[in-house]
C-alpha cells in the first residue's frame, strides 16, 4: 500500500501478488483514504506476458472484490478481503512493521 497525498485528501495506491492454490494472483486498486483507513475495489490483471513479448492490450482485468486496510499503530495494520469469487470469499490478516527507515519515526 502506498500513499500519495493529493490536496486536501490522501489516495492510496494498493498492489497486491499472493498466489492462490498455487496460482499467481495480482491484485490492484486505488481509493481515497477515510482516517487510519481505507476500503478499494481490487482487480485483477492477467493475459499479458512479461519481457519483450508484454503487449499492453493482452492485460485483462477483472472485479477480485473489496480490499480494506487498515492501521491500528504505528507498527500494526489489518488487510481484509470480500471476493466476489465464493471460491475464495472473505478473509483478514494482520500485519506487523518488520523495518523502520534509520532516522524516521512513525507518529
Amino acid at each position: 500500500m502506498v500513499l500519495f497525498p493529493r490536496g486536501t485528501a490522501t489516495q492510496a495506491l494498493l498492489t497486491w501478488y499472493v498466489y492462490l492454490n498455487g496460482v499467481p494472483l495480482y491484485l490492484v486498486g486505488n481509493a481515497t483514504t477515510a482516517g487510519n483507513s481505507v476500503t478499494l475495489d481490487a482487480y485483477r490483471t492477467t493475459g499479458a506476458q512479461f519481457g519483450s513479448a508484454f503487449r499492453p492490450s493482452d492485460v485483462q482485468t477483472s472485479l477480485f472484490g473489496q480490499v480494506t486496510f487498515s492501521v491500528s499503530g504505528a507498527n500494526d495494520a489489518t488487510l481484509r478481503w470480500h471476493a466476489v469469487d465464493p471460491a475464495i470469499g472473505s478473509g483478514q490478516m494482520s500485519m506487523t512493521r518488520l523495518t523502520q527507515p534509520t532516522g524516521l519515526t512513525c507518529d
